[in-house]
């Protein structure tokens, strides 16, 4: 999110001062009414997190929601404090915030750059922003060489561009690692190998070279014989379609 969102690129602003401040928020304004919104999306937000936050890290923004609102309410509060001359209050205010900041400052977890950029290639390559996507495809292909498999978002991309001898190529490459792989563990990526002889047999049904088409669609046939889907393209091929 940093990427397109100039604030969250300086990381007081999100967990050194958002946070904390939301934190005394929330709990100065539990008896106001009009904050009960807030307070249930903040909750509703953490809960989502629970079960989910393995797979779907790019949740994490939709908490700001509600954190700056209540963030707001605790420097307002804190404003007030200081003209009434609330010392005590105040106090409290900046120890709470300070102890959720050092918490937070401890907690460290490491990323796994390889699933972040093929995330956001992939979204790139939805969204039809194909020079970007394949940047970071070949980003991690250049820097992580344990993860081939990128090469398979690489194709996809090269066959979205219009550039039928690049993704071609690099499905060949990608069809060898994955037969190795097949021969070295006796469990071949079965869902992996259809779905790169389908793609294949895509470009080359495009590129009029039907014979050869055929033999990728009956290779991922041998994979995955009740596919539907790769059997009608088998009989479009044969004139039966």
């Amino acid at each position: 999110a940093a990427r397109w969102v100039k604030p969250l690129r300086d990381p007081i602003v999100g967990a050194g001062l958002v946070l904390p401040l939301a934190l005394v928020g929330l709990f100065l304004s539990f008896r106001r009414e009009e904050a009960w919104l807030c307070r249930i999306y903040l909750l509703a937000a953490q809960v989502s997190l629970v079960p989910f936050f393995l797979f779907e890290r790019f949740r994490l923004p939709m908490i700001a929601a509600a954190a700056i609102p209540l963030a707001a309410h605790a420097l307002v509060r804190g404003a007030q404090a200081v003209v009434i001359r609330q010392w005590k209050q105040l106090a409290v205010g900046i120890l709470a915030a300070f102890v959720f900041l050092i918490a937070v400052s401890l907690v460290r977890l490491d990323r796994d750059t390889v699933v972040l950029r093929v995330n956001v290639g992939s979204m790139l390559l939805q969204s039809g922003r194909y020079t970007e996507a394949l940047k970071e495809f070949q980003t991690v292909e250049r820097e992580q060489p344990s993860a081939w498999r990128v090469e398979m978002n690489i194709a996809a991309t090269y066959a979205a561009m219009g550039h039928t001898s690049e993704a071609l190529r690099t499905l060949r490459s990608v069809l060898e690692k994955l037969y190795r792989e097949a021969q070295a563990t006796g469990h071949p990526a079965v869902q992996d190998i259809v779905q790169c002889h389908e793609l294949a047999g895509d470009l080359l049904s495009k590129s009029k070279r039907p014979e050869e088409a055929r033999k990728h669609y009956e290779t991922a046939l041998r994979f995955a014989p009740k596919n539907e889907r790769l059997k009608e393209k088998q009989r479009k091929l044969t004139g039966g379609g």
